[in-house]
């Protein structure tokens, strides 16, 4: 069985003006699956959706990203369980946008596959080093997220009707 680890190299919220790039790493295969985010479109998104808690923007994203990260895999997934590192506060919140944008997009048999747990904090990630690596651009991204993703993200962002900052619908 392999285990997963997900982890983020510049945190969507640490600065909006510099990428963040996403990895999968697997173990015992080695294989890993990387994507940037540019600034640019982060900035773009923060833009449009000012109207929203910057919690509820990032979170959604956040879990965009790791969603796009596992429908590009394109190797076998036995998965005994994946570590998330707790790039977004509080860890459960990060588990229910995680499924919530899973279940959009009809893919709630991936996201059982997967087996989102928590990483205790006493270990490691072993996906840290290399997401540090992509970040830093020692690393080529498996995938970049471009226009296209953008207006996806906004369309799936919209969709699920959430309640603007003071309570506007």
């Amino acid at each position: 069985m392999k285990i997963g680890w997900i982890d983020t190299a510049n945190q969507i919220h640490n600065s909006w003006y510099r990428d963040t790039a996403v990895g999968l790493f697997f173990q015992p295969s080695g294989r890993f699956y990387g994507l940037i985010i540019p600034s640019k479109y982060k900035l773009k998104i923060r833009e449009k959706l000012s109207c929203f808690e910057d919690s509820i923007v990032i979170g959604n994203l956040q879990a965009y990203l790791v969603y796009l990260c596992c429908i590009n895999l394109n190797f076998n997934l036995e998965i005994g369980k994946t570590f998330l590192c707790s790039d977004f506060q509080p860890i459960n919140a990060y588990h229910k946008y995680l499924q919530k944008c899973f279940s959009s997009h009809g893919k709630m048999d991936l996201f059982y596959q997967i087996k989102f747990v928590q990483k205790p904090k006493e270990i490691k990630s072993e996906a840290h080093p290399k997401v540090k690596k992509l970040y830093k651009r020692r690393r080529n991204p498996n995938y970049t997220f471009g226009a296209s993703d953008y207006e996806e993200f906004i369309d799936y962002f919209n969709a699920q009707s959430i309640k603007r900052k003071g309570g506007k619908g």
